[in-house]
């Protein structure tokens, strides 16, 4: 289990840089949010008009009535997804850049808190760091769920040489732009 969790632990120069990142996000994520915000209230007053001028269509007699009732089911179907991402936004979206702050917290101390823990405690940490759990005769397998084996994966290799040198995906990305 050791072995699985250790490619979770941040160097110290990774856990500066992360704290930095989620800091500023936690800065701007106010902003964002609520430039987010307006922008799905601006699309639901779209959709309505829309939905009016469709409605004058068909009671003019300009549209028929199968190709009214498509256009209008579609219409619903998309007013429907901007309501419910503009009450979700409303009701969780300042939660964002903290639940990703105790990811983060999670997935960098995963492999001390197992070393740590209980027996209790270690199953359900493994509950929620692994997908999947297996014996094979004396060989304990484990895979990480997929936000956990990202962080593991973060290092890779960057010059396609089977041992290059491993830099960490953050630094690539922070140095080329577009990645």
């Amino acid at each position: 289990m050791l072995r699985a969790l250790g490619p979770l632990r941040f160097t110290d120069e990774e856990r500066a840089y992360l704290k930095a990142k989620v800091a500023h996000l936690k800065e701007t994520w106010r902003t964002d949010r609520e430039v987010h915000v307006n922008a799905l209230r601006l699309s639901l007053g779209s959709l309505h008009d829309r939905l009016n001028r469709l409605t004058d269509a068909f009671i003019d007699g300009t549209i028929e009535k199968d190709l009214f009732e498509r256009r209008k089911t579609g219409l619903l179907l998309e007013q429907k997804q901007a309501e419910e991402s503009l009450r979700e936004l409303q009701a969780n979206g300042h939660l964002i850049p903290d639940r990703l702050s105790e990811f983060l917290e999670l997935a960098g101390s995963a492999y001390f808190q197992y070393k740590l823990a209980l027996p209790e405690e270690k199953r359900d940490l493994l509950q929620i760091v692994t997908s999947n759990r297996w014996v094979q005769q004396k060989n304990v397998e484990v895979t990480l769920a997929p936000a956990f084996r990202e962080v593991a994966n973060r290092l890779e290799n960057s010059n396609g040489s089977p041992k290059g040198n491993r830099t960490p995906v953050w630094r690539m990305r922070t140095a080329c732009p577009g990645h």
